[in-house]
């Protein structure tokens, strides 16, 4: 049976991506916020989120620091991260929806939820968690080595990679 962070960690369907003009006029993939949350309930279940800081200049709003908590494979994690505002918002209203939407998807992110989007070619996370659980045996310890630590077996010398 496939963890939590394995299921957080499988790449968002491709018909859930978009592509929208990043800075620099370069494309970049995106996903809604929206679809962010139904992921993050759909594996994780009921979450806590906060916005514990609002970064401005003067009277305007330019992003927020939020934090996820969420509970994954039975530990409780938070996680902090800062969001951001595009620059083409119309109000403060509007730039604190954008900061508070941005730091959620960068927290989801820290748990492996959409990681693939900010990795590009080079993700490989899916991959090695399939590896690790494939490599455990049904008494917790590397099939390649007999060690039983959990974290030995994703660096085992002995499995190919």
């Amino acid at each position: 049976m496939r963890s939590q962070l394995e299921r957080l960690a499988e790449p968002v369907k491709s018909k859930y991506v978009s592509q929208v003009t990043a800075g620099g006029g370069r494309e970049a993939d995106y996903v809604a916020h929206s679809v962010i949350t139904e992921l993050l309930l759909y594996v994780c279940g009921p979450f806590d989120y906060e916005i514990t800081q609002t970064i401005r200049n003067g009277d305007i709003i330019e992003g927020c620091l939020a934090r996820l908590t969420v509970d994954v494979d039975g530990r409780r994690t938070s996680i902090t991260e800062a969001g951001d505002i595009t620059g083409q918002e119309k109000n403060n209203g509007e730039r604190m929806k954008n900061a508070s939407s941005d730091a959620l998807k960068r927290c989801a992110m820290r748990l492996g939820l959409g990681l693939h989007l900010w990795a590009q070619s080079s993700y490989f996370l899916d991959d090695a968690l399939a590896a690790r659980r494939e490599r455990m045996a049904g008494d917790g310890s590397c099939v390649e080595c007999g060690r039983a630590d959990d974290d030995h077996a994703p660096i085992c010398s002995r499995r190919p990679m």
